[in-house]
C-alpha cells in the first residue's frame, strides 16, 4: 500500500488555488484515491489541529487579497507631463477596481458558504475518510520532538520553534511502526513546501541530511520519500492508484444504473450503496 503524509500547507492549498503546483485537480485525484481504497491518508494530529486552526483565514484571505489588489490599483500613477496618458491611465484605473469590487462583493455574499464546504472538503472529505488515518499524539513523540530541540536537529537546525514541523517528523516515523504498515512493502510519500525545515539545503527535492541520517539508521531509506510539489507526486508515483480510482469510479457509477429499471428503483440511500460496493470489492 502506498500512503501520503501531508504537511499543513499543502491542505491550505486545497482551500485556496494559491500555486501551479496544486491545481484544484490534485484534490479531487486524492479524493478518489481515499474513495475507492487505492492510497491511503496518514494524518498527524498536530496537523489536523493545525489546518483547522486556520480554515477561517486561508478563506478570508481571498477578500483581504482583493482589498490589497485594489489599494495597490488606487496608490499606482502615471507620467505627470502626459495630460492625455493619465487621464486614459484614470479610466483605466477605475475601471478595473470596479470589476474587482464586484468580484469583492460577490465573494463576501457567500464567504460563510465558501468556509462551509471547506470545512466539510477538509474534515469530513479527507481526515475523517475511511481510509484516513489519523495518528494522536503520544509522549514518546513529545520527548523526541525536546531531544531534536537540544541537539538542533532537523527542523531545529536554524534555531527556530519548529515543534509542529518536528511533531510531523516524529509520527512520519513512529507510523512505520503500527500494526497497519508493512515496512516491507508499504510505502510512505511526504510531501512539505516547507523545504526550509524539511530539505537538503543544497538539493531542495531531498530530504536534509538529519533525516536521512536517521532513515539510513532505522532501515526506512526505501519506505519514506519526499517531495515539495503534491501534485508531481500524484502524477509521477500514484499515476497506477489515480487511474484505479477512475475506473472504480466508473465502474461504480455503472452498476448503479444498471442496477435500477425506473425512477422510483433510482431513490436508494447512496451511502448504503456506496458501502455496499466497497465492502464487494474487499471480499
Amino acid at each position: 500500500m502506498k500512503y501520503l503524509l501531508i504537511d499543513t500547507n499543502i491542505y491550505f492549498d486545497f482551500i485556496v488555488f494559491r500555486t501551479k503546483h496544486n491545481p484544484p485537480e490534485s484534490l479531487q485525484a486524492l479524493e478518489r484515491m481515499l474513495n475507492f481504497y487505492t492510497a491511503q491518508l496518514i494524518v498527524p494530529e498536530i496537523v489536523v489541529k493545525e489546518t483547522n486552526r486556520h480554515i477561517n483565514q486561508m478563506v478570508h484571505s481571498i477578500g483581504n487579497n482583493l482589498k490589497d489588489i485594489s489599494e495597490r490599483l488606487e496608490k499606482s500613477y502615471w507620467l505627470s507631463f502626459d495630460e492625455q496618458g493619465n487621464k486614459e491611465f484614470k479610466k483605466d484605473i477605475d475601471d478595473l477596481n470596479n470589476s474587482l469590487k464586484g468580484i469583492y462583493n460577490r465573494f463576501k455574499e457567500k464567504e460563510l458558504a465558501y468556509l462551509t464546504v471547506a470545512k466539510r472538503k477538509i474534515n469530513g472529505g479527507l481526515f475523517k475518510n475511511e481510509n484516513s488515518v489519523i495518528i494522536p499524539t503520544t509522549p514518546q513523540m513529545i520527548t523526541n520532538v525536546m531531544k531534536r530541540k537540544m541537539f538542533k536537529t532537523c527542523p531545529f537546525h536554524k534555531d527556530t520553534e519548529s515543534y509542529g514541523d518536528a511533531l510531523i517528523l516524529e509520527t512520519l516515523f513512529d507510523v512505520t511502526n503500527s500494526d497497519f504498515f508493512d515496512t516491507a512493502n508499504d510505502k510512505i510519500y511526504f510531501v512539505s513546501r516547507n523545504e526550509k525545515e524539511f530539505a537538503n539545503p543544497s538539493n531542495k527535492d531531498e530530504f536534509h541530511e538529519d533525516i536521512v541520517q536517521q532513515l539510513e539508521d532505522t532501515g526506512l531509506k526505501n519506505t519514506i520519500f519526499y517531495s515539495r510539489f503534491f501534485y508531481k507526486t500524484l502524477k509521477e508515483e500514484f499515476n497506477v492508484e489515480i487511474a484505479d480510482a477512475i475506473q472504480f469510479e466508473e465502474d461504480y457509477y455503472n452498476d448503479m444504473i444498471a442496477g435500477y429499471g425506473d425512477e422510483t428503483d433510482l431513490e436508494i440511500d447512496e451511502d448504503w450503496y456506496y458501502e455496499s460496493y466497497r465492502d464487494d470489492r474487499e471480499r
